[in-house]
């Protein structure tokens, strides 16, 4: 962690806190007066330790005023909490400080109002709804104005610094929630000084028990550990004073507790087995210079090179720019990073340093407003968000060269929807490495991706939850949903048309245009229809009127849990390929008058659309009601021919929809475990096990929900 940063955290005393706030940017009347208010505003509260609440402005203030020179957001820094603890409203700090700092303090404050709007949802955890709101706040408030975030995240970092005077929940809590959202967020704006002090101050909280494996380690070591970074810190200063000769900075450094603690969980490592704490950071002039000091490097140590990253040449889309190379040293590995001075700013304090360091080239914010926060599901908006925050990001090329940023796990459709929303919803072959994939081929980093587009929409609605792009997400949402209202009405069309096709009357008289999409989910709109219509057709008397009336009359089908209502014949169903829908999709029935054949399709699948399109006739269809539970459960069975296919038939027997079977691990055991996942209708888990138990020996019998479980 940056000292000073601690230096600032660790202040309780107004004066000192308000000397450093001084110290690091150039303070006239404007901050002056807004350092005043704020001692002003807060004079009577105090913090949950007992010291003056305005330590606490004033601190993040500091933090702010050290990472940044804009005036307005060390202003925000200070008024942040104003309006929510005192008298004073926003109003007041509209005219006394500006639209801009108002604007500021009115996002940090909404994020901060988030427990008494949570009405509004199904979440149970209210810990975890805590969270998703504060993450959905932050990013809605931020959208206009990045420097909410920033605020608000020097806010939470010096809120950490404090924990210690809460109890015990509540730090783990705080903990969590900003290893979860902050940290993230910090590394997306690039400022990773604050993400690192975020992340040391909650690691010891939120995983005490991992925090000391690995300082009671690095403690234990710390001789050993600093003899040997101190000793190759001077072999690479005296190589670079031989072979370069111009000055370099060089930091020797130890990473810190919870990137040690990440990559043990990734690889499964214990603390001893993690190689890499080592790190060296070389700072020089220009960019020249970077690339000479690795070719020095590379030249004289052996270099890992699948630690090699050059993100100079391919800059992180938090703007972060480095040269990263790992070498061997004694049986042990040094990770080397390399950047000039101006890099090195950049990456410390991110979006943060393009005012106090002039940096012109700027960070990528597009993220912000690509995030799909529309729904009003809260989980689902949360769920789907993080992914674009919380996984590590890989780099892949287009074949004009353009390099494009996407969460680690990202397949070639995300890929497709990243470069434009046409291209995923067009999107027909995916090419990595001038070699055809499947869309949904995970991508890797450095991949060179090509996608070929069709003539016409290739919305896979079904594959959405196989996204891990909020982007991609929010893109095929939105193209399916338009797909859909088509379908819908369109289907809704073609069912009446071909119910009424031997019919000499306008139904369309009997439905308004906008109740069609509803058709085909609304049984009873459909027989209102036919209602309306026969009492039309009782004015016109005599046997054609009954000939007519009973054409209309609908039979019910049933085809293995598929419904069907029709006035036709329908001789059996039929499943085609193109679509195999599941229990889960939403059903049409095209049906062939020569054949009497109804072939079932999921309702979003393209070919039935065309069909539809072509004025192809749709009956009524939904799948059978049938609440089902669903089961797993471990039988112990002999090992013996026929067995298991007795005891498949006497479940079905049984009426016990099997899901999945796993048995025979071992070939040569008189008995073998069985793993079946099954439906059944019964809720009563000791019902089933004592049908189960007339077959077979139960291990193990539980219900999805995990309740009742024997």
């Amino acid at each position: 962690m940056d000292k000073i940063i601690e230096q600032i955290c660790n202040n309780t005393c107004i004066d000192s806190l308000s000397k450093q706030l001084k110290k690091y940017t150039v303070f006239d009347d404007d901050l002056q007066r807004g350092l005043d208010f704020c001692i002003k505003a807060h004079k009577t509260q105090k913090r949950k330790s007992g010291i003056p609440y305005s330590t606490h402005p004033i601190g993040v203030a500091t933090l702010i005023s050290y990472i940044t020179n804009d005036k307005n957001s060390i202003l925000a820094a200070l008024l942040h909490d104003v309006v929510e603890d005192t008298d004073y409203d926003l109003d007041y700090i509209h005219k006394q400080f500006g639209k801009d700092v108002a604007n500021i303090v009115d996002g940090l404050t909404k994020i901060t109002n988030i427990t008494n709007n949570t009405s509004n949802t199904t979440i149970q955890n209210t810990k975890f709804l805590k969270s998703a709101l504060t993450f959905q706040k932050m990013i809605q408030a931020s959208k206009s104005d990045s420097r909410v975030l920033v605020v608000k995240l020097c806010d939470r970092l010096h809120n950490l610094a404090t924990l210690c005077s809460l109890n015990k929940d509540k730090q783990i809590q705080i903990a969590k929630e900003s290893l979860l959202i902050y940290s993230p967020i910090a590394n997306k704006l690039g400022i990773s000084s604050v993400k690192i002090a975020i992340e040391d101050f909650a690691f010891k909280y939120a995983y005490p028990k991992e925090y000391k494996t690995i300082d009671d380690f690095l403690n234990k070591n710390n001789q050993n550990i600093s003899l040997i970074t101190n000793e190759f810190h001077k072999r690479i200063q005296n190589l670079l004073d031989k072979e370069h000769g111009k000055q370099t900075q060089i930091n020797s450094r130890i990473k810190h507790h919870y990137s040690t603690h990440l990559k043990m969980q990734a690889k499964g490592l214990n603390v001893e087995e993690v190689l890499d704490v080592y790190a060296l950071r070389i700072i020089v002039d220009d960019i020249q210079d970077c690339y000479i000091i690795l070719g020095i490097i590379h030249n004289n140590y052996k270099p890992l090179l699948k630690k090699f990253k050059d993100y100079i040449a391919l800059p992180k889309e938090n703007g972060y720019r480095s040269i990263h190379t790992s070498v061997f040293y004694k049986n042990h590995i040094f990770e080397v990073q390399i950047r000039t001075k101006q890099m090195h700013q950049i990456a410390q304090y991110g979006v943060a340093a393009h005012s106090k360091y002039k940096e012109k080239e700027a960070i990528k914010l597009d993220w912000l407003k690509e995030l799909d926060l529309s729904t009003t599901n809260i989980e689902q908006s949360y769920d789907e968000a993080k992914n674009d925050f919380c996984s590590n990001d890989i780099a892949v090329h287009t074949p004009k060269g353009d390099l494009i940023t996407l969460p680690r796990g990202s397949n070639g459709l995300d890929f497709a929807y990243a470069i434009h929303s046409d291209i995923g919803n067009y999107a027909s072959q995916l090419y990595i490495n001038s070699i055809k994939h499947p869309l949904l081929t995970p991508l890797q980093n450095g991949d060179l991706v090509k996608i070929k587009t069709s003539n016409y929409k290739q919305l896979r609605c079904s594959w959405i939850d196989l996204l891990r792009t909020s982007k991609a997400k929010k893109e095929l949402k939105a193209s399916c949903a338009k797909r859909l209202h088509k379908i819908d009405t369109k289907s809704g069309k073609m069912i009446l048309k071909s119910i009424f096709d031997n019919c000499d009357i306008d139904y369309k008289k009997f439905i308004k245009q906008n109740d069609y999409k509803t058709l085909n989910k609304n049984l009873n709109a459909i027989k209102d229809v036919i209602k309306n219509a026969k009492q039309e057709l009782k004015k016109q008397k005599g046997f054609l009127y009954l000939l007519k009336k009973d054409n209309l009359s609908l039979v019910k089908y049933n085809f293995d849990g598929i419904i069907l209502y029709s006035n036709k014949m329908v001789s059996k169903i039929d499943f085609v390929p193109c679509c195999n829908p599941t229990t889960q999709d939403d059903l049409m029935a095209i049906y062939n008058k020569d054949t009497k054949i109804a072939t079932i399709h999921n309702k979003m699948c393209n070919y039935a659309y065309n069909l539809i399109k072509q004025k192809a006739n749709v009956i009524y269809s939904k799948w059978e009601q049938k609440p089902q539970t669903t089961y797993e459960m471990i039988v112990k069975i002999s090992n013996k021919q026929g067995v298991l296919a007795d005891l498949l038939q006497y479940l079905k027997k049984k009426s016990f929809f099997i899901l999945c079977v796993q048995y025979g691990r071992d070939k040569r055991a008189f008995l073998q475990y069985c793993h079946i996942e099954f439906e059944h209708k019964i809720s009563d888990i000791n019902k089933l096990k004592t049908i189960i138990s007339k077959k077979a020996d139960i291990k193990e019998l539980k219900s999805s929900n995990k309740q009742n479980n024997t």
